[in-house]
C-alpha cells in the first residue's frame, strides 16, 4: 500500500467510470489521495465542475471516508506555458485505470510526480470490485448556479479533517478567484465544544488548512488566522463579497450579514 498517491482519471468521470477507479485507488492508498480535474473544455460552467467534485467526494464518503482526498482544481487563468505546482506531500504512485498515460490531456505539471507505468497497479484497477453504496446514501446537492467571487470567506474548527471539511474547502476554492480566507475556531468558541480539550493545537489546524488549500488551487491568496468571535474577519473586512457556509452554519452566517451590515454597509453576502 501506498502512503499518498494521486488518481488520474479523464473525461467527464461518470459514476460507471469513477466508482471501480476510486474504489481501486483507495485500496491502494492509506493516507493522502490526490484527483487532478482537467476542465472538459475553457467554457465549462462552475455549476458542471462543482458537481464533478461533488460525485467524487461523496462516492469516497461511501468507500473510505477517512481518507485525505484532495480534489485539485484547474487554475483559474491557465498558465501561458506549462508549469510545476509543488504539492504537499509527496507522491509514492500515480495510478490510473488508463495503460497509457499519454492518452489523458490537459492537465497540469506537478513537480513530485513521478509517472509510473505497473502492470500489477494496472491489473487491481481491472480486477477490484466497488463497494455499492450505503442504503441511505444520497449525492450531495450542487447549487442550480455557482457565481465565481473575487474574495472568500468560511469558517470552522477544523479539528479532525473529514470529507465534509474537504468538500467546504474544496468549494471555498472553486468559487474564489482572488483570495480566500479561513477563519479557525479558537479560545471561547471551543468552551462548549465537547471534549474541547482534545482538539488539536490551533497552530496545527491552521497548518493543514493551508495545506489542503494550496493543494487544491494554485495562485490564490490565503489568510488562514484563528478567530475567537463568530464573525471574526468576515465581519468587517470589506473586501470579502461571499461567504461559504453549510445547512448546519447557515445561522451563524446571518449573523454575519448582520454584523456586516453595520460595519461595513453590505447586505447579501452568503
Amino acid at each position: 500500500m501506498y502512503r499518498c498517491g494521486a488518481l488520474i482519471v479523464k473525461g467527464s468521470s461518470s459514476p460507471k467510470q469513477l466508482v471501480p477507479s476510486l474504489t481501486a485507488a483507495a485500496a491502494l492508498v492509506r493516507d493522502v489521495l490526490y484527483v487532478p480535474l482537467a476542465p472538459l473544455s475553457v467554457e465549462e460552467p462552475l455549476t458542471d465542475l462543482a458537481s464533478r467534485i461533488n460525485r467524487i467526494y461523496f462516492t469516497l464518503s461511501c468507500i473510505k471516508p477517512n481518507l485525505d482526498l484532495r480534489v485539485i482544481l484547474p487554475p483559474t487563468t491557465p498558465p501561458a506555458t506549462p508549469t510545476t505546482f509543488p504539492l504537499s506531500n509527496t507522491l509514492d504512485a500515480l495510478l490510473s485505470p488508463e495503460t497509457d498515460f499519454n492518452a489523458i490531456s490537459g492537465l497540469p505539471e506537478y513537480s513530485n510526480i513521478s509517472i509510473r507505468t505497473d502492470e500489477h497497479l494496472q491489473s487491481i484497477f481491472k480486477t477490484i470490485s466497488p463497494l455499492p453504496p450505503g442504503p441511505d446514501a444520497t449525492p450531495l446537492a450542487t447549487p442550480t448556479t455557482i457565481t465565481p467571487h473575487s474574495d472568500v470567506a468560511l469558517g470552522g474548527t477544523f479539528d479532525s479533517i473529514h470529507i465534509g471539511h474537504l468538500l467546504l474547502l474544496t468549494t471555498a476554492a472553486l468559487i474564489a478567484t482572488k483570495r480566500v480566507l479561513v477563519g479557525i475556531a479558537d479560545g471561547p468558541l471551543l468552551a462548549k465544544k465537547v471534549l474541547g480539550e482534545l482538539i488539536k493545537p490551533i497552530d496545527y489546524r491552521i497548518r493543514k488548512v493551508e495545506s489542503i488549500l494550496r493543494d487544491v488551487k494554485c495562485g490564490l491568496e490565503l489568510e488562514v488566522v484563528p478567530i475567537t468571535d463568530v464573525f471574526g474577519p468576515a465581519g468587517w473586512d470589506s473586501g470579502l463579497n461571499c461567504l461559504v457556509v453549510t445547512p448546519e452554519t447557515l445561522k451563524g452566517g446571518d449573523a454575519i450579514n448582520k454584523e456586516r451590515e453595520e460595519k461595513v454597509c453590505e447586505s447579501g453576502f452568503l
